[in-house]
């Protein structure tokens, strides 16, 4: 099995109560972090029948379990105390998502191969608000033989029977607050912000060492109380999975218990934009935990210690090394960061496109005393390491920004006062004593990024003239009725004002007739009373170029899944409820126009395009077309309508 097979449309196999994780809406007044105990398992001999009866490479998986379900997102991470699944199994953790919104997918299998035996396996975290566990027998695997089970004695039951099967003692979950993530401390953007996506450094070969030393940067988001949530950055340093990032961040045994730790979140290519939700924004989650090591106020930091798997992980991102010796004045510098929680930025140079550097040794701000230097950071940034670019060893740990200046604490003052309490930090790398220029990159693995994606072009699949209209103090709403065969972009896109946003007449679609509405879309599926989305006004840069002349026709770009659809194309103002019932109450002069006057008859196009290929739609229901013949009008447009 590959994981473009996995659909997305699959059942619960087993009836088993579905713990609901909390909402981490302010109102709910429930946001939190927990260990739950549960057991959820499958043994002899349903789960070997399960396998052998699926067909090989079946889409469909022959066991799914939901384990958790919600209203609002949270990281959710499994523990398996026992796990054997035949050879030919994948084993797959789906976060379940909307509609619209393509489902997240790992095979653990790929960690975990199949046909062995595992016990106490913890899951990477996911983040999801639906959580479920699959199973999927892949492409030319065969039945189950007895030879499968020529292993030590292993069973996932409490008998003394060999049998394939799975137990999840356990699950961690730690609640996000999606929407607005708070950050930890004032930062200092100058003018304008000179920080760029991590991976633009990557094709100039004299800075590629900084974006392979940024990959061992994480975004930290952290549950500091109730409905009470940080975004930091964190840094791997030395090799056995140790994370440095500021005391105001994480403070306490409890704070650092609940610290999600992310790599790679990060843009694919360099497009200079830092804006994208939480969940848009992801990378590898590789814990949902961590245990406080040490912590000092005074110096503003705190040593974390991931809970598992520290020493490959470092390996896999690379690590950083303190600095022994104290900065120098005018030394280049740069600032891997997540500013605002968001996609990793190094800041390299400043407003004077001059490179970022150390100020000073001696500088007060933000309540303490420490470096300065030149960069720009944001919120989101405390944590980050301050790194030289002369030899990639950490000069300095930003503590914050103020004023257009950044202030961090001395390296060598947090080795320092990591030894004087009894942490050797040299006892696992973590140490720059200045010996050999070139021995911090040597600590960053090779990496290539992935190519980004390719968008694929779009085809034209419906185009349709109709209109709406007012009577009997109505105004009537068309719905469009459709199934998708595949998930798929989609475009829906619609053609309907006809005075430009210059106040220019256009016969946009050459009836002859200065008829249009002010028009909004709702896409519903089918059976469901909640839409998928709603859209209004287009934004000028998409819809303009699609040979609208006004930004109030609606434009709405999609990932959908495969499934029945209705799309409702009303007037503006109307209600999820007016577009289910097909009309809505004309309380107020619709926006329906003749010219520049309120009429009660308003035209539009509608065009639904979705990716190029096979084409996944099949409409069902389709509003009454009005025939055009643009050819036919021989007026000119200031007869139609004057100006």
């Amino acid at each position: 099995m590959t994981d473009s097979s996995v659909t997305s449309d699959t059942k619960t196999t087993e009836a088993t109560e579905i713990p609901a994780i909390p909402s981490n809406s302010s109102n709910s007044g429930s946001s939190d972090s927990n260990l739950r105990t549960v057991n959820i398992g499958m043994g002899c001999p349903e789960f070997q029948f399960a396998f052998d009866s699926a067909a090989p490479g079946n889409s469909l998986p022959f066991k799914s379990f939901t384990l958790t379900k919600g209203t609002g997102y949270a990281y959710v991470e499994l523990h398996f105390s026992k796990l054997w699944v035949p050879r030919g199994t994948s084993v797959v953790l789906r976060a379940v998502e909307g509609f619209d919104v393509a489902d997240t997918k790992l095979n653990l299998s790929t960690t975990y191969p199949s046909g062995r035996t595992y016990s106490d396996v913890v899951a990477p975290p996911v983040l999801s608000k639906e959580f479920r566990l699959e199973f999927y027998r892949n492409e030319g695997s065969r039945n189950t033989t007895d030879v499968d089970f020529s292993v030590d004695d292993f069973n996932v039951t409490d008998s003394k029977s060999k049998c394939f099967g799975f137990v999840v003692a356990s699950y961690y979950y730690v609640l996000v607050d999606d929407s607005n993530p708070l950050v930890a401390t004032v930062e200092s953007v100058c003018a304008a912000d000179n920080t760029h996506e991590a991976v633009c450094y990557y094709d100039d070969s004299a800075t590629r060492a900084a974006y392979l030393a940024a990959r061992s940067v994480a975004r930290l988001f952290i549950t500091k109380g109730r409905n009470i949530f940080a975004s930091c950055t964190g840094w791997l340093l030395g090799n056995q999975g140790h994370l440095m990032t500021n005391y105001h961040c994480v403070a306490t045994d409890a704070e650092a218990s609940t610290t999600t730790v992310e790599f790679m979140v990060e843009a694919d290519k360099c497009n200079g934009s830092v804006s994208c939700t939480w969940k848009e924004c992801r990378g590898s989650m590789v814990s949902a935990t961590t245990k406080l090591v040490h912590a000092n106020e005074a110096l503003d930091y705190a040593l974390l210690k991931l809970p598992s798997n520290g020493a490959q992980i470092a390996q896999t991102y690379g690590y950083l090394r303190l600095k022994t010796r104290a900065g120098v004045v005018g030394e280049q510098l740069y600032i891997p960061q997540h500013p605002l929680g968001n996609r990793k930025r190094i800041a390299l140079v400043d407003d004077y496109t001059s490179n970022v550097a150390l100020l000073s040794l001696s500088a007060t701000s933000c309540g303490t005393t420490g470096y300065s230097y030149s960069g720009d950071t944001q919120s989101g940034s405390s944590g980050s390491p301050v790194v030289s670019y002369s030899d990639h060893g950490v000069v300095a740990l930003h503590h914050c920004g103020d004023m257009c200046g950044n202030t961090g604490i001395p390296a060598k003052s947090i080795v320092a006062d990591l030894k004087a309490n009894g942490i050797d930090v040299a006892a696992f790398d973590g140490v720059d004593d200045g010996s050999s220029p070139s021995s911090n990159f040597e600590r960053f693995p090779a990496y290539t990024p992935p190519v980004p994606a390719v968008v694929l072009p779009l085809t034209l699949r419906l185009k349709l003239d109709s209109a709406i209209s007012l009577t009997a103090g109505f105004v009537s709403i068309d719905t469009v009725k459709f199934t998708l065969s595949k998930d798929t972009d989609v475009v829906f896109d619609v053609f309907s004002v006809e005075m430009a946003d210059n106040d220019t007449f256009v016969d946009l679609n050459g009836d002859c007739k200065a008829t249009y509405l002010d028009s909004m879309i709702y896409l519903f599926p089918t059976g469901d009373s909640a839409p998928v989305f709603s859209a209004d006004d287009g934004s000028v840069d998409g819809t303009l170029k699609d040979g609208s002349v006004s930004f109030r026709d609606p434009y709405k770009r999609t990932f959908l899944k495969k499934g029945s659809y209705t799309l409702a194309i009303a007037p503006t103002g109307s209600s999820e409820e007016d577009a289910l019932a097909g009309k809505t109450k004309a309380d107020y002069p619709p926006e329906l126009y003749t010219c520049r006057a309120r009429g009660s008859y308003g035209s539009y196009r509608l065009e639904i395009s979705s990716t190029i290929g096979d084409n996944p739609l099949s409409f069902t229901k389709l509003p009454r077309a009005v025939m055009i013949n643009p050819k036919s009008c021989k007026k000119p447009t200031g007869l139609i309508c004057s100006s």
